[in-house]
């Protein structure tokens, strides 16, 4: 079994930066998915990036160490040239991803047929081996295939099994959480949501959008971004001044701007 360690943001192992790969071999023969493996990921002060495969079966171990200065690991520019391409490409990479998990769904499906066939002594089984090689088949030559299909065909292969085997088949179904997971990174993510909840005017309101736009200084103060630091601050000033124009009470106003002058 082959891992590869990659660096970046983008949901698919491909767009990403490899630094390096190692091998597991003796993996006892198993029905797909059964085999169950470890990874830990160790990353000193040092910036070395110890990874480590462990298999829960037999113990045997496998791993690799990255050192950060020869290992091409990405530089704090580019890095951040990558999380705003991952920004922007968020939605084509959730797009991927949920027809890879729709894909992997439908190969679960016919490893588990394939296993209760072999268990099985009912009859018109020929049939059914024989439609579950025709989808290993498709699947060894779906590219560009949509998540729509994947599912179709899922329910499909799916239902006639349970036709025959007299009992259903139900592999849950996973959604991207890549846009999510690139919006809690991303400073504009942030500012964009402090801004639309200020037009709000309201006091509450006001508060939680100077928390997104803190949230917002922490992430572009550590990935350097000047430009998102300072509009940062902007947004949470002009937040603060509205939030003083909305208060009506004299001693609360008193202490907003106590507030303000500490900060």
């Amino acid at each position: 079994m082959a891992f590869k360690v990659t660096e970046g943001e983008r949901a698919m192992t491909k767009d990403n930066t490899e630094l390096g790969k190692f091998n597991m071999y003796k993996i006892p023969a198993g029905p797909q998915g059964t085999e169950k493996l470890e990874l830990l990921y160790d990353l000193d002060s040092n910036g070395i990036l110890t990874v480590t495969a462990t298999h829960k079966g037999t113990g045997n171990k496998q791993g690799i160490t990255l050192d950060a200065s020869t290992s091409g690991r990405l530089t704090v520019k580019e890095i951040n040239g990558m999380v705003e391409k991952a920004e922007n490409m968020k939605k084509l990479d959730e797009t991927e991803e949920n027809r890879v998990l729709a894909r992997n769904r439908v190969q679960a499906l016919c490893s588990k047929i394939c296993m209760a066939i072999h268990m099985s002594t009912k009859s018109g089984l020929c049939d059914l081996e024989q439609k579950v090689k025709e989808c290993y088949s498709w699947l060894d030559n779906d590219d560009g295939v949509l998540e729509t299909v994947y599912k179709s065909r899922y329910e499909t292969l799916s239902n006639e099994a349970g036709k025959v085997l007299g009992f259903g088949f139900e592999i849950p179904h996973s959604n991207s959480s890549h846009i999510s997971r690139i919006n809690a990174m991303t400073a504009g993510h942030c500012l964009s949501k402090g801004k639309e909840i200020v037009t709000s005017r309201d006091k509450k309101n006001c508060q939680i959008a100077i928390d997104w736009f803190r949230k917002a200084y922490i992430i572009a103060s550590e990935k350097s971004q000047i430009e998102k630091m300072v509009a940062s601050c902007y947004n949470n000033g002009h937040t603060r001044k509205l939030m003083l124009e909305l208060e009506e009470d004299v001693n609360e106003r008193k202490i907003l701007c106590l507030s303000s002058a500490l900060r």
